[in-house]
């Protein structure tokens, strides 16, 4: 009886800490400085499963205000997608590739900007998340990087990213500079609360052997 219990309460305790849905999660920003300053990038990260049609991306150019929306499109689990100037594709794909989560490519004219532009995913009226401030942080020349495990933020959290420069790098050295594809989000606080209930319930029975 006493087993049972233990199991039917780390049951309802997982259900209680799992996420409730998805997220959309702006992880990174590419400005290049090759010809014609390309490639430029976002990644976003789709955790759990979200059907991009119902968020859109907002852009405030030149630290100002948000005023400008591009629309998003298809569904995706667990992976990252990146919105890619049109013009910017070809050197995108010699960077990175075309396979994997590198496939999920969304090309829009709207990716534009000199380093100083704010991006923002919002799904109807609520900010779900926002990498930059505009002229506060600025990323010319180079990019900006999503720590593990955060976001979305609401907002722009500056101590949730780090950045790093491309200035002056080779076409050859942009995929070992730019850590696109590598945000890790937290395993789910369920996943090792039942782990930790498995190695009690293992203990209790060796014990009771």
């Amino acid at each position: 009886m006493k087993t049972k219990a233990l199991v039917s309460a780390l049951a309802i305790a997982g259900l209680a800490v799992s996420p409730a849905s998805g997220d959309v999660i702006l992880t990174g920003i590419l400005d290049g400085d090759l010809s014609g300053g390309d490639p430029k990038a976002i990644e976003l990260y789709v955790s759990g499963t979200e059907d991009l049609a119902d968020f859109d991306l907002e852009r405030a150019a030149n630290d100002a205000i948000f005023d400008f929306s591009i629309g998003l499109s298809g569904t995706f689990t667990d992976e990252f997608v990146y919105i890619v100037n049109t013009s910017d594709l070809d050197d995108f794909e010699a960077i990175f590739g075309t396979t994997g989560d590198f496939a999920n490519v969304i090309t829009s004219t709207s990716i534009t900007g000199n380093g100083n532009d704010a991006f923002r995913i919002v799904e109807g009226t609520t900010v779900i998340d926002q990498i930059s401030t505009g002229g506060v942080v600025e990323y010319a020349d180079g990019f900006l990087y999503r720590v593990d495990g955060t976001g979305p933020d609401g907002g722009f959290v500056i101590g949730n990213f780090t950045s790093g420069s491309v200035d002056g790098l080779d076409i050859t050295e942009y995929a070992a500079t730019v850590p696109f594809g590598t945000y890790a989000i937290p395993e789910p606080a369920s996943l090792g609360l039942l782990a930790a209930g498995g190695l009690l319930l293992a203990g209790r029975r060796r014990r009771n052997g």
